[in-house]
Formats: C-alpha cells, structure tokens, sequence
C-alpha cells in the first residue's frame, strides 16, 4: 500500500497546478471583458481599435507570467525528484 502517499501527492500537485491555470484563464477573461465593454483600463479609450494594443499588451503580460510561473513549477518540481532519488 506504498502507492497511496505517492496518489495522494500527486493529486495534490495536480491540484496546484490547475489551481494556477484556472487562475490564468480567469485573468485573460477578465481582461477581455474588460476590453469588450471599454471598462477599467480601456474606459479612456475611444474605440476598441485605439484600446487594442494596450489589451495585446496586457494579455501578453498576463501570459508571460503563466510561462514564469510554469517553468520555475518545473524547475522545481525537477530539482525535488532529483533530491527525492538521490535520497
């Protein structure tokens, strides 16, 4: 029965990962509505084609972050397999 903390981990990390991406998904949508209905940031601009690149900005910095987030995950993750085998 050595299998269940290894599941139970697992699942966990699944869950923080998810956790993450959900979290992701939930900024950019946030972000297009706000741009859809010129509300927040995009309220000062006159039309969505003079609001654009400032939304273009703002969803790659949203997804740049996802990626930094992501590859520190990994890294980590990697380093504390490596640590886990070599114990």
């Amino acid at each position: 029965m050595s299998y269940r903390p290894h599941l139970l981990g697992s699942f966990f990390h699944y869950g923080e990962r998810w956790r993450h991406y959900r979290r992701s998904v939930e900024s950019l949508k946030i972000e297009g509505w706000e741009f859809f209905q010129r509300s927040g940031t995009y309220q000062s601009f006159n039309d969505h084609s003079s609001a654009y690149p400032a939304f273009a900005a703002k969803v790659e910095d949203i997804l740049r972050h996802e990626v930094d987030v992501y590859i520190t995950e990994v890294v980590r993750e990697k380093k504390k397999k490596e640590d886990e085998n070599q114990g």
